[in-house]
C-alpha cells in the first residue's frame, strides 16, 4: 500500500511537470499557470473567472470554450466582492459611485455604464484598495491595469487587480471587450471594435472629483495586446495619465503621437525572446500581424516627443539592459530588455525587482515631471 501512494505522488508530479514544460514555452501567462495550479490543490476547480491565456494563433482555431456566462437570476444582489456576475440594465452613464462602499480587503466587481455611438454600454471593472480608504482623508496613487488577451477577459482582469491587493494605491483593471470573431476578451488596439478610449474616458469621468486620489499619481499599464492599447491609443489620447508602463508589445509603426501631453513619462519593458510580439520590430505572430516599431526606435520617438537628448545611457547587468534618455522637463523614458525572457515581460520584471507592478512605476515615477 505504502508503494502505491509513492507510486502514485511520483506520477501526479511527473504529470504536473510536463504540464508546465508544455505550456511555458507556448506563451501562457505564468500568473495564470500559477493560479490554476492553486486551484487544483486547493480543491477549487469548476467554472473560474481565472486567466487561461493562450497563444493567439489558438485563438483562430478554436472556439471559445469558456464564455464569461451570466450568473443564474438574481444572484447580482448577493454577489460578493470580487465576484463575477450579471450586467445590470444599463439606464443611465455611471456619474458617480464607483470607489464608494469597497472592500478593503478583497477584489471588488463595479460596474461602469458609457456611450458608444448612442447605444449604452456596460462593462465590468475589478477594484482594490488600500486599507483605510474608505474613510481616509488622505490621496492615493491609481493605477489603472490592462490584461493581455484572453479566452476568459474577467479572471485576467481579477487576476491583475488581486496581485496588488495589499498595496497603499488604488488598482483598477477593466476587463477587455469581445473580439470581432467572438473568442477573446482583448482591446481596441488592434483586436475589438469598441471605443475602449472612449469608456476609459468615462471611468476617469466618474471619479476624478474623488479627493482620495492623487491627480499628480495617475499611470496606466498594460501587458501584450493590453500594453499595446496603452502604447497606441491611451497615452496619445488621454490626458489624465502621469505616466505609463508598457510590457510585451509596443507602438505599432507609423504611430502620430504628435498630439499626445508634454511631458509624456513612458517606460517600456520587453523580453529578448518574445516570440510573438518582436522587441526588435516586425510583425505580430498573430493575427492581424500589425508592424511593431523596434522599441529602441519607440523609445527614441518619445525621447525626441519630449526634447530629451538623443544619446541614451545604456545600462547592463546579468538580467538586463537599460537604456534611458536625458530629459530637461524631468520626463522618464525608458526601456529595459530583458534577458532570456520571452513573452511574459510584466512577471520577469517583478521577479528581478521584487516588486509589484505598480510598486515599481511608483519608483520610477517617483521624480518625473
Amino acid at each position: 500500500m505504502k508503494k502505491l501512494i509513492i507510486a502514485t505522488l511520483l506520477l501526479a508530479f511527473g504529470l504536473l511537470l510536463s504540464w508546465l514544460l508544455y505550456f511555458q514555452p507556448r506563451g501562457y501567462d505564468l500568473a495564470s499557470i500559477r493560479d490554476r495550479i492553486v486551484s487544483v490543490v486547493s480543491g477549487r476547480g469548476g467554472k473560474s473567472v481565472r486567466s487561461q491565456s493562450m497563444p493567439p494563433s489558438q485563438y483562430q482555431q478554436r472556439q471559445q470554450q469558456q464564455q464569461w456566462q451570466n450568473q443564474q437570476q438574481g444572484q447580482q444582489q448577493n454577489q460578493q466582492p470580487g465576484q463575477a456576475g450579471e450586467a445590470p440594465q444599463a439606464t443611465e452613464i455611471t456619474t458617480s459611485g464607483v470607489l464608494e462602499g469597497l472592500d478593503e480587503s478583497g477584489v471588488n466587481s463595479v460596474w461602469v455604464t458609457y456611450s458608444l455611438d448612442g447605444e449604452l454600454r456596460t462593462s465590468e471593472v475589478f477594484v482594490t484598495i488600500p486599507s483605510g480608504f474608505n474613510d481616509s482623508e488622505d490621496s492615493y496613487p491609481l493605477f489603472f491595469a490592462f490584461h493581455g488577451t484572453s479566452k476568459v477577459g474577467g479572471g485576467a482582469a481579477r487576476s491583475t487587480a488581486k496581485s496588488h491587493n495589499s498595496e497603499n494605491f488604488i488598482t483598477i483593471a477593466p476587463i477587455g471587450g469581445t473580439s470581432e470573431d467572438g473568442t477573446v476578451s482583448s482591446w481596441s488596439a488592434n483586436l475589438t471594435g469598441e471605443d475602449d478610449v472612449l469608456f476609459m474616458q468615462t471611468l476617469w469621468d466618474a471619479i476624478k472629483d474623488d479627493s482620495r486620489i492623487d491627480h499628480d499619481r495617475v499611470y496606466a499599464w498594460g501587458s501584450s495586446v493590453g500594453s499595446s492599447f496603452v502604447s497606441n491609443r491611451l497615452v496619445v489620447e488621454a490626458d489624465y495619465l502621469r505616466g505609463v508602463m508598457c510590457c510585451s508589445s509596443t507602438a505599432h509603426e507609423g504611430l502620430d503621437i504628435s498630439g499626445a501631453p508634454v511631458p509624456t513619462n513612458i517606460i517600456n519593458v520587453h523580453g529578448e525572446n518574445d516570440p510573438m510580439i518582436p522587441i526588435d520590430g516586425g510583425p505580430t505572430s498573430f493575427e492581424p500581424h500589425d508592424v511593431q516599431m523596434a522599441e529602441e526606435d519607440a523609445v527614441a520617438m518619445w525621447a525626441d516627443h519630449n526634447g530629451c537628448s538623443s544619446d541614451p545611457v545604456t545600462t547592463e547587468t546579468d538580467d538586463y539592459t537599460e537604456i534611458s534618455y536625458s530629459c530637461d522637463n524631468g520626463a522618464v523614458v525608458k526601456l529595459y530588455r530583458l534577458n532570456d525572457t520571452g513573452h511574459n515581460s510584466e512577471m520577469q520584471l517583478s521577479e528581478i525587482t521584487g516588486m509589484t507592478t505598480g510598486r515599481f512605476m511608483l519608483q520610477e515615477f517617483a521624480n518625473a515631471a
